[in-house]
């Protein structure tokens, strides 16, 4: 199954058809993980909550002791950067994800990949990291509070 190189080692429970991933992301066995953002979350009307970019850029990371990983980050990923052959811009200032109904800095992460047709994809080098949406869903591992942001990517 198609999975961006930077997601793959982070995966589970992937699933989905030619055209649509989903996984979790695990860091050491554990759902529970600590986020970097650029972009906020926003808590919403009638359990709404989003994930919003920060501007036009969006990078969702995991927080790691040594470093921060981005899972996803609308600057250089998907079938448009892909298509384009971005590299890696500049680094961002990223903060870290803080739930704005309990405070709390701790989610569980699940991501989900749009894909084109085979043929299309055939013509890249890294066909798994030319998707054209991704849909992050974070969910408070305190009070349970889901954030939800999708974005494309072509």
């Amino acid at each position: 199954m198609l999975l961006p190189a930077a997601v793959r080692p982070y995966a589970a429970d992937v699933d989905g058809t030619a055209s649509r991933v989903r996984c979790a992301i695990v860091l050491n066995g554990s759902k529970e993980l600590h986020i970097q953002l650029c972009g906020r979350l926003k808590r919403g009307l009638f359990g709404r909550n989003q994930l919003l970019a920060d501007g036009d850029v969006l990078c969702v990371a995991l927080h790691q002791p040594d470093d921060d990983v981005p899972l996803f980050y609308s600057r250089c990923d998907g079938y448009a950067n892909v298509l384009d052959g971005k590299q890696p811009p500049a680094p961002i200032p990223l903060h870290p994800a803080i739930c704005p109904k309990c405070r709390n800095a701790a989610f569980q992460l699940r991501l989900t990949f749009e894909y084109p047709e085979a043929e299309e994809l055939a013509a890249f080098a890294n066909p798994s990291d030319a998707f054209t949406w991704v849909w992050v869903t974070m969910r408070c591992t305190r009070c349970h509070a889901v954030f939800r942001g999708n974005f494309t990517a072509d």
